[in-house]
């Protein structure tokens, strides 16, 4: 199996965050026979190749992320949104219209 991990810029993919949720596991992912492959959305204007079993968007939170998720799953491909962080239950938080989003995507 292969896993595709979207974040949303180049300087992301060396970020803590993604050092955190998603380079650690690699090795594990390995280990198991499967890939975890972390890019950035613009490396598929680079010619990124699209042919993971699961993509997961992580912190993509644009219009282009929801197009290319539609057009996944569209090609039968499973699709997903990091939840890492809690944006979605504290109804005083700024962050609480991203549960639109996140219902989008």
């Amino acid at each position: 199996m292969k896993i595709q991990v979207f974040v949303r810029s180049p300087e992301w993919l060396n970020s803590a965050g993604t050092r955190i949720r998603y380079r650690r596991l690699v090795s594990e992912f390995e280990r198991l026979g499967c890939t975890l492959a972390i890019d950035s959305l613009s490396h598929i204007r680079e010619g990124l190749k699209l042919n993971a079993d699961v993509y997961l968007f992580s912190k993509c939170q644009d219009a282009g992320a929801l197009m290319l998720a539609d057009m996944l799953r569209e090609a039968g491909a499973l699709v997903g949104f990091d939840l890492f962080d809690d944006y979605a239950t504290s109804q005083s938080s700024l962050t609480f219209a991203q549960r639109d989003f996140q219902r989008d995507l």
